[in-house]
This record gives structure tokens, C-alpha cells and sequence, in this order.
């Protein structure tokens, strides 16, 4: 009998990383691809602008937003990615997001936590 194993080298594990390329550099994003939901904040670096949203695949919205492909963000890139949380259930997530667009005590209590964060 053949014993299988499970066990991932730590080179494979680091290709399931994402990783990525913007023209303002590189940026590493280390999570794993899966079917997870991604709430996420993103800042402007050339405005005082923040943005909040939900997504399944963080690296390829996140590239998005910076190409300017996305109708609402594209006026005030580049973005950079401040914050994401992540989720195992899509309605998790989306409860998550308008919660934190549209409850202002929990949108202010995240921008204090990431108050140094969001300086830069």
C-alpha cells in the first residue's frame, strides 16, 4: 500500500501566494487562493480618498481598481490595499461590507485601528 503525502514543500507553498504587479511596484498580498470572500480597503495616494469593498479574488480586483477598470475608483488611483478581512461564506461578507459603508461608529473604529496605516 502506497502511503500518499499530504505534506506541501515550502516552495509550492509559496506559489499559492499572490503576488502583485502594479506600475508603481510590487506589492505581495499573501493569501491563499480558495474560494474565500474578501472585504478589503483600499487608500489613494494621490487623494484623500478611501475605499471599501468585497470581492473573491483580492489580487485581480486590486489590479482593477489600478488599471482604472473600476467605474467608481478609477478617477483617484493609484490605490493602495490598507486592509482586508477575510471570509468563508459570500453573505458573511457582504454584510460585512455594507456594514462598514454604511454604519459609520464601525467604519470610524476601523479607521482609528488603522489610523498609522493609512498616514502613509
Amino acid at each position: 500500500m502506497k502511503k500518499e503525502n499530504n505534506e506541501m514543500k515550502p516552495l509550492e507553498q509559496f506559489r499559492r501566494f499572490l503576488i502583485c504587479q502594479t506600475d508603481l511596484g510590487r506589492y505581495n498580498i499573501k493569501i491563499e487562493k480558495t474560494n474565500m470572500q474578501y472585504v478589503y480597503l483600499l487608500k489613494s495616494l494621490n487623494f484623500k480618498r478611501k475605499y471599501i469593498g468585497c470581492t473573491n479574488d483580492l489580487k485581480n480586483r486590486f489590479l482593477q481598481h489600478n488599471r482604472g477598470l473600476v467605474s467608481s475608483t478609477k478617477f483617484f488611483k493609484p490605490w493602495k490595499l490598507i486592509y482586508y478581512e477575510a471570509f468563508y461564506n459570500k453573505i458573511d461578507a457582504f454584510n460585512r461590507e455594507k456594514e462598514l459603508k454604511s454604519e459609520y461608529t464601525k467604519k470610524r473604529h476601523l479607521l482609528e485601528r488603522l489610523k498609522n496605516s493609512l498616514k502613509n
